[in-house]
């Protein structure tokens, strides 16, 4: 399915993105929307070191409990009580995890399950891309 993620990393993004974005009304979860299939689009432009410290993260991720993973998410949007040197990682992680699964979710592709509209479509929001 990946060219840059094995099937493990790629459940712990999954799973993050499910619980950054659940299903709310007609808006699907990230999971339902099933926009992992194109992460490969993102991942062709992550620098080597930092692809290598994402798929360890997205491993630890794949099998932490439910509970850790939400209070992960808690602290990453709120690093100020910890100290700087943690803080900084935190909001670091949240900037570029927060990153990825919006990218994917507001892209305005699917997965090739998924038969719904897509939330830029539920939105009535058109992306024009303009080729470089």
């Amino acid at each position: 399915m990946s060219d840059y993620f094995n099937a493990m990393q790629l459940k712990g993004l999954v799973r993050l993105g499910n619980l950054m974005l659940p299903r709310s009304g007609e808006y699907p979860s990230f999971r339902e929307l099933g926009c992992i299939e194109h992460i490969d689009e993102i991942a062709a432009y992550i620098p080597e070191v930092d692809l290598a410290d994402l798929k360890m993260l997205l491993t630890l991720l794949a099998v932490m409990p439910k509970m850790g993973l939400k209070g992960l998410i808690r602290m990453m949007q709120s690093p100020d009580p910890w100290p700087e040197a943690v803080a900084s990682t935190l909001r670091q992680m949240d900037t570029g995890l927060r990153g990825i699964i919006m990218s994917l979710y507001y892209s305005g592709r699917k997965g090739s399950n998924y038969n719904g509209q897509t939330p830029l479509e539920l939105m009535g929001v058109e992306i024009v891309r303009v080729p470089l």
